[in-house]
């Protein structure tokens, strides 16, 4: 999985310069919505860092294209938990055991468990998924979305540019050095959520 990282963070750096560079991040942000993990983050932050430097296209059509794409495909993760049984849907152990957290954490607070887990790549496919399956209300569940990944987008593009500011010098490392920050934003906010949700489901 690290080579796959690799090479999609490759491939989207190189054409960062193209327009086309829109396409490919909302793209990859609808597929990880579905299935996880692939470098979304890395890649994103990446491309706005690059962006705030102008190699890329300007960071906020970068935060907006990511917006919508992260709503669209977090919606598609939870239609599909409404019309795909678990055992198809849920094949891998550790999604499975993410998907059973998810959904004590659904009923317990399900409008923040929503919107922070569009901020950890694999609990958040559990979480839409499982919404999905548990019937909620779509109503509810499309407007919560958007906001999670409007700020979600907002941090993104936050991350990249700080790091742009801090390191305009060097584009290849300002660029490396944001997508470690965003990973290590996820990696924080997975382990916080993790244990509130396991203390409250206790």
């Amino acid at each position: 999985m690290d080579s796959l990282a690799g090479s999609v963070l490759d491939a989207a750096v190189a054409m960062a310069a193209s327009p086309w560079v829109l396409v490919v991040v909302a793209a990859l942000c609808v597929v990880d919505s579905i299935v996880p993990p692939l470098p979304t983050e890395a890649v994103v932050i990446a491309v706005v860092t690059l962006g705030a430097v102008g190699d890329a296209p300007h960071p906020v059509a970068v935060g907006a294209t990511i917006a919508l794409a992260a709503t669209v495909g977090d919606t598609l993760a939870y239609v599909l938990g409404r019309t795909i049984s678990s055992r198809r849907w849920l094949r891998r152990r550790r999604v499975r055991a993410l998907a059973r957290q998810a959904s004590a954490l659904l009923r317990i607070r399900g409008a923040s468990i929503v919107v922070a887990a569009r901020f950890v790549p694999g609990l958040r496919v559990a979480v839409n998924a499982t919404a999905g399956a548990v019937r909620m209300d779509a109503r509810r569940f499309v407007p919560l979305v958007a906001v999670a990944a409007t700020l979600w987008a907002m941090l993104t593009v936050l991350v990249g540019v700080g790091a742009a500011w801090a390191l305009g010098d060097s584009p290849a490392l300002a660029a490396a050095v944001g997508a470690a920050a965003g990973l290590g934003i996820g990696l924080a906010i997975d382990a916080v959520l993790r244990r509130r949700g396991m203390t409250r489901v206790a």
